[in-house]
């Protein structure tokens, strides 16, 4: 079987029954408020609080059960909901629910924050060097990281004369962020990498998947900010 192994540079100066379920973080829904639901089956939104009460704009079927609420549009228009939660923040949700012919839906509402939060407190605990390293473990095996937002690069390219480097992804913690780099060999001879030939300031953690790249081979970058 073969092992992963990785190399880690610590920057030590740094420490300090129904269809498919649909997710939406809470905090995202101010640009888009409008959700499709089915018209003939009954729906499920699943909120991360206790709902307190829900107030709609038109007449519809509506059951409370702690953290879920259950709905059936009665009228084929789209349904306005005020639906307030039992937060810290006792945040109030604004939804449009819009009718379509489509199964049952579930919509699970997320709190990223809440989760980056609950993360941080983790991370806070065991020391510095073991939660770099366990970020960076986690991203290289499974391609996430607990309580964390991951973005797609934007094909961010960086070229020298011997190396090119792409920016794949972007993890964003509550304290600490993560970035991973494709690096390819695109000089005329192979190539020895050790970490500290990619430092910038602000970094915390670089770590190189392969050092030594033959002419047009590829390897993975990992840093943590």
């Amino acid at each position: 079987m073969k092992r992963l192994i990785i190399s880690i540079l610590m920057i030590s100066f740094a420490i300090s029954a129904y269809a498919g379920v649909i997710k939406k973080d809470i905090r995202e829904l101010l640009g888009n408020k409008f959700i499709n639901v089915s018209i003939k089956d009954i729906n499920l939104l699943r909120f991360p609080y206790q709902v307190k009460e829900v107030q709609s704009s038109k007449d519809l079927s509506m059951n409370i059960r702690g953290k879920n609420v259950f709905v059936k549009l009665i009228e084929k228009v789209p349904t306005e909901l005020f639906v307030m939660l039992n937060d810290p923040d006792e945040t109030t949700i604004n939804i449009i629910l819009n009718p379509k012919n489509i199964p049952s839906q579930t919509i699970e509402f997320t709190d990223k924050t809440a989760e980056m939060k609950k993360v941080y407190e983790e991370e806070k605990s065991m020391p510095y060097e073991k939660a770099i390293r366990n970020i960076i473990v986690s991203i290289s095996k499974t391609g996430k990281v607990k309580g964390y937002s991951v973005l797609e690069a934007d094909n961010e390219t960086i070229k020298t004369n011997e190396l090119e480097l792409t920016k794949l992804r972007t993890y964003q913690g509550y304290k600490y962020n993560a970035e991973v780099w494709k690096v390819k060999n695109i000089s005329d001879r192979a190539l020895y990498l050790e970490e500290p030939f990619f430092y910038m300031i602000g970094m915390r953690a670089i770590s190189i998947e392969k050092h030594n790249l033959a002419q047009g081979e590829e390897t993975l970058l990992y840093i943590v900010r």
